[in-house]
């Protein structure tokens, strides 16, 4: 079981920080709280281990994105 989180969730994470950790001290000012860059990350992490999941995990990713991007486009336009 301990292997199944390891390769599931910490992994993941360690890959997905360093990787977006590496754009955001080279591209990025100091920020606190909670960051675009930040809920990328996790965004970022649920994909990965969704689409591990097969064809179903996969459609859930899918589904998600776009709930995300039409809640985006509603901000839009509401701003």
């Amino acid at each position: 079981l301990s292997k199944i989180v390891y390769y599931t969730f910490v992994q993941n994470a360690v890959f997905s920080f360093i990787q977006n950790g590496m754009f955001k001290l080279l591209f990025s000012d100091e920020e606190e709280g909670v960051t675009d860059d930040d809920i990328k990350i996790v965004n970022s992490m649920t994909n990965n281990i969704l689409r591990g999941l097969g064809i179903f995990g996969a459609t859930a990713a899918m589904v998600k994105d776009v709930a995300l991007l039409a809640k985006n486009c509603y901000e839009l336009r509401l701003s």
